[in-house]
């Protein structure tokens, strides 16, 4: 696992309404940590969890459910804004599509862990067949500085779940 010191546990608690446990990003150098439980009320809707700033360092995500979920990642930056693409461009997205908007480079292979660099980040997936072939439970690095701002969505295959992130 990263060193503690920057070895950021999850997103964004800060930036959910209605979150009751909080997320500490740190300060400067020092890493921050944090978890929260997320309903999904719906299934094969992408749920926003939150944005990642750039400027952090070694993040990592997981997320764990009892039910089927997919993590998605998008590139949010300003500078790769495409109005067909609602101003995200898709990181780690499983579609069955060839939309550039919907598909991502990450997440469509046969389902296991898959490593990438993009724009300068390399980020590792643990693919959407899960953590040792367990869906629901997933998770996300990204090597070094997050250059770039991200949106984490969530993505549920069956109803009534929570995902603890």
């Amino acid at each position: 696992m990263a060193s503690s010191i920057f070895h950021i546990l999850l997103l964004l608690a800060l930036f959910l309404p209605g979150v009751s446990a909080g997320f500490d990003w740190g300060d400067g150098c020092g890493g921050g940590s944090g978890t929260f439980t997320q309903s999904l009320p719906t299934m094969y809707e992408p749920i926003t969890i939150g944005t990642i700033p750039a400027g952090k360092f070694n993040l990592v995500i997981k997320l764990e459910s009892g039910v089927d979920v997919d993590v998605v990642l998008f590139d949010a930056d300003n500078s790769n804004k495409k109005s067909k693409c609602d101003g995200v461009l898709p990181i780690i997205s499983y579609s069955e599509t060839k939309d550039q908007c919907k598909k991502g480079p990450l997440g469509n292979n046969d389902g296991t862990a898959e490593k990438m660099t993009y724009d300068r980040m390399k980020i590792s997936y643990s693919g959407y067949f899960g953590v040792n072939g367990k869906p629901g439970k997933e998770f996300i690095k990204v090597e070094g500085e997050v250059k770039k701002t991200l949106e984490m969505r969530v993505v549920a295959y069956a109803l009534g779940g929570t995902a603890k992130v």
